[in-house]
């Protein structure tokens, strides 16, 4: 009982909480979601994420967005924040979260 108390309380007291699930993920999914940097001059776009439990959902939304043309990189973090660097001119928002919303799994609004 104490240490279910225990990690109770190290879950909610960290600045962000973690659904226990996304502790058991692979890391490195984790990371891989969130790597790449956003070149300075793209338009960028960002986005709320809801739904992910591990760093594999994270890593399955920076997938399905970087396969949209005019794409150059999406950076997911499991706190749910999204940011997109793409072309405007041979992609949109609204592509971008058609291709989150086609997964099913998770809800993307506009930050």
């Amino acid at each position: 009982m104490s240490r279910t108390l225990f990690l109770a309380a190290t879950l909610f007291t960290s600045s962000a909480w973690i659904a226990p699930e996304a502790l058991a993920c692979s890391a490195s999914d984790a990371a891989a979601a969130s790597a790449g940097e956003i070149p300075a001059k793209a338009t960028v776009a960002e986005f709320t994420v809801t739904g992910m439990t591990c760093g594999s959902c994270a890593l399955q939304i920076r997938t399905a967005i970087e396969a949209i043309e005019g794409v150059t990189v999406a950076q997911v973090h499991m706190d749910g924040t999204l940011k997109v660097a793409y072309d405007q001119k041979q992609t949109n928002v609204d592509a971008i979260v058609d291709a989150v919303v086609k997964l099913e799994k998770y809800t993307i609004q506009r930050a």
